[in-house]
């Protein structure tokens, strides 16, 4: 089984995060090609490309602009069934039905006074997404599911306050009406704690017991499951999604 690029993808802001903390200390150097890459634009009338990068991690905020942090990484290959599987709690499919209001992750809910600050790791924006299933789950080992049929995921990105976040992540693209595939995780494990902080239990739109992270999505459409650049007929995709629940039903 190849290695969950999913997993690792949802890691990148954190990454990126720290990468950046670890130049503001020294002096700026060369990164690998695979290192991901956070920056931050300044959009105003007088200066509209400023971009701020690990060589100068601390800008200071202007009021009035409105920036943009785009936190991205060289493209990896996409996840296989198999992948999906091992790393999800849950995996449904259903339309993407809705796009809720963009929330930060502070405790607060509020954008940070350290907002470009990025070595600081102030906090990130994430945009509710609604999911309308249109199948019973393939697989839940999550313990947590309660049959609610119109889930909820965050993807990282969204605008708030005069803030942007971007973020170049297969699995957090989503568009109205697509009928996708889609690897879930909870919002309390160890990892979404890493990336995101312990805030997520607040974020939870009312109306719906919990949320959830994506690991991998496929979309489905003209009888193909696309994930990037991976694309299989879609006979072919869920004859080895089935048989990688099969098999991980069985494992110890």
């Amino acid at each position: 089984m190849s290695f969950c690029w999913a997993i690792r993808t949802l890691l990148l802001s954190v990454l990126a995060l720290l990468l950046i903390g670890a130049c503001s200390n020294s002096s700026p150097s060369t990164t690998s090609s695979s290192a991901p890459i956070a920056s931050v634009v300044a959009e105003s009338k007088a200066n509209p490309t400023a971009t701020t990068t690990a060589s100068d991690p601390r800008p200071t905020a202007v009021d009035g602009e409105i920036y943009t942090i785009d936190i991205s990484s060289q493209e990896d290959p996409p996840s296989e069934p198999d992948d999906l599987v091992a790393f999800s709690d849950l995996v449904i499919s259903g339309v993407v039905a809705e796009f809720l209001e963009p929330q930060w992750t502070t405790a607060n809910g509020k954008r940070p006074g350290n907002v470009l600050d990025r070595a600081a790791r102030p906090g990130t924006i994430l945009t509710p997404v609604i999911i309308a299933l249109d199948h019973a789950p393939y697989m839940d080992v999550s313990a947590i599911y309660d049959g609610e049929q119109h889930i909820v995921l965050f993807i990282e990105g969204g605008t708030r306050d005069g803030i942007t976040v971007t973020h170049n992540g297969e699995f957090f693209q989503y568009q109205t009406g697509d009928r996708v595939l889609i690897g879930l995780t909870s919002i309390d494990n160890d990892v979404a704690i890493a990336a995101y902080g312990n805030n997520l239990d607040g974020l939870v739109p009312d109306g719906h017991a919990t949320a959830w992270l994506p690991t991998a999505r496929y979309v489905l459409r003209s009888g193909l499951a696309k994930n990037g650049p991976l694309i299989l007929h879609e006979d072919e995709f869920f004859t080895q999604l089935e048989a990688a629940i099969a098999e991980r039903k069985t494992s110890p």
